[in-house]
């Protein structure tokens, strides 16, 4: 019968102590600061300012090293301008409805499209094809779990591609994976290699 004034008594003190004590800050109240400039400072901007876009184009240093240890005969996802091989499909081409034969460069548009492209690389690589893709680390995806996990090979890029775009505008702002898918459910391999 004690036991109920006690709790109010504590519960009081309780708060009336933290209210007049002050706690450390932390890196979430600054990263929530009200002055602009204190919350942004804790960000990465991006390289520059874009259009809006899917269609980031593949930097050719970085597509020539892995060219030359998988010897590309197709690019699923290009344009005209920015195709990496000779055989290529265009958005006109409608890639996902098109065979992929032999092996298989891609670089997918991003946001909504991506995971499309990543489910038909798998169904080719089933079929006989080896898809090498060039993805977001999104491993947080329902395609990721679907399909990268049983990728033969997942590299993890160890810092980050500068990407341009039509209008020769840079962006360099998230973390990407190559992504290598051959016939057969695999236990992925996993390793890294430089992004530059």
């Amino acid at each position: 019968m004690h036991c109920l004034p006690l709790y109010h008594r504590t519960t009081r003190h309780f708060t009336n102590t933290t209210t007049r004590t002050r706690r450390p800050a932390t890196r979430l109240d600054y990263l929530h600061a009200k002055t602009p400039q204190k919350a942004t400072t804790m960000r990465r901007a991006p390289t520059t300012t874009h259009a809006q876009t899917a269609e980031w184009e593949t930097p050719q240093p970085f597509f020539d090293r892995l060219d030359r240890e998988f010897h590309f005969t197709l690019d699923a996802a290009a344009t005209a301008a920015n195709a990496k091989c000779p055989a290529y499909f265009t958005p006109d081409d409608d890639a996902l409805n098109q065979p992929w034969t032999g092996t298989v460069w891609c670089n997918p548009p991003y946001g909504g499209h991506l995971p499309p492209f990543v489910k038909k690389a798998y169904q080719e690589a089933q079929k006989g094809a080896t898809v090498v893709m060039l993805i977001l680390a999104s491993t947080d995806s329902n395609y990721w779990h679907d399909y990268v996990m049983k990728a033969k090979e997942i590299r993890f890029l160890k810092g980050r591609i500068t990407f341009t775009n039509h209008a020769n505008e840079k962006m360099r702002v998230f973390p990407t994976v190559v992504v290598v898918f051959t016939q057969g459910n695999h236990r992925p391999h996993i390793s890294t290699i430089e992004a530059q």
